[in-house]
C-alpha cells in the first residue's frame, strides 16, 4: 500500500518525505479514534466513515479507512472544510495531499493499478533483498570510508609540508 500511495502521490507532485511522514500520522491517528480517541474521530464521524466493518464488526484496515476519506473529502464541498479535514488526518502534510485525495478513491485506486502495471511495487521478497543489498552497500561504503581516512591520517603530516611548500612559492610568486 505505502508503494502505492507514493507512486500516487508523486504523481501529484508530492514529495516521499511528506507522503511518508503524513501516513504515519494517519495511522497513529487511526489508532487513536479505534480507542474512541483523537482528533481525527470527529473528522470520521463528520464525513460519515465507519471504523469498525458492519458484517465483521471488526476495525477496518487503514487502507479502507483512507479510502473512505477520500471519498468523503470528494464530497465536501468547501476547500477550507477539506483542507481542515486533512489537517485532522495528517497534520500539516495533509495540505500536500488535498489536491490527490479529493479525487476521491476511484482515482487513487487508478493510481494504484498504475503503479502495478509500470512495476513500482515490489513483492516482500523482493524489497527484504533490496534492504540486505542497502545494508551490505552501507557497509561497503563505511569500510571505504575508514580506509580512506586512515589514508589521509597516515599522510597528513607529508602532505602539510606539501602544501605549505606550495602556498610559501605562491606567495614568493606574487611579491
Amino acid at each position: 500500500f505505502i508503494q502505492k500511495f507514493r507512486f500516487a502521490a508523486q504523481q501529484a507532485g508530492v514529495e516521499t518525505i511528506t507522503t511518508d511522514l503524513a501516513l504515519q500520522r494517519f495511522v497513529r491517528r487511526l489508532g487513536e479514534a479505534q480507542k474512541g480517541t483523537g482528533e481525527l474521530l470527529p473528522a470520521l464521524r463528520r464525513m460519515g466513515i465507519q471504523l469498525k466493518d458492519e458484517v465483521t464488526g471488526k476495525f477496518k484496515s487503514s487502507t479502507q479507512v483512507l479510502l473512505e476519506f477520500a471519498d468523503g473529502l470528494k464530497n465536501t464541498r468547501q476547500d477550507t472544510t477539506k483542507l481542515a479535514l486533512a489537517f485532522k488526518a495528517f497534520d500539516s502534510e495533509g495540505a500536500a495531499l488535498v489536491s490527490l485525495l479529493e479525487k476521491g478513491s476511484d482515482e487513487l485506486l487508478k493510481f494504484f493499478t498504475q503503479a502495478e502495471r509500470l512495476g513500482f511495487v515490489l513483492e516482500q521478497d523482493a524489497i527484504k533483498r533490496v534492504e540486505e543489498f542497502n545494508d551490505n552497500f552501507n557497509e561497503l561504503v563505511n569500510i571505504v570510508r575508514g580506509a580512506v581516512q586512515q589514508f589521509i591520517g597516515a599522510l597528513a603530516p607529508a602532505l602539510q609540508q606539501v602544501t605549505a611548500d606550495l602556498r610559501e612559492l605562491i606567495l614568493a610568486q606574487t611579491d
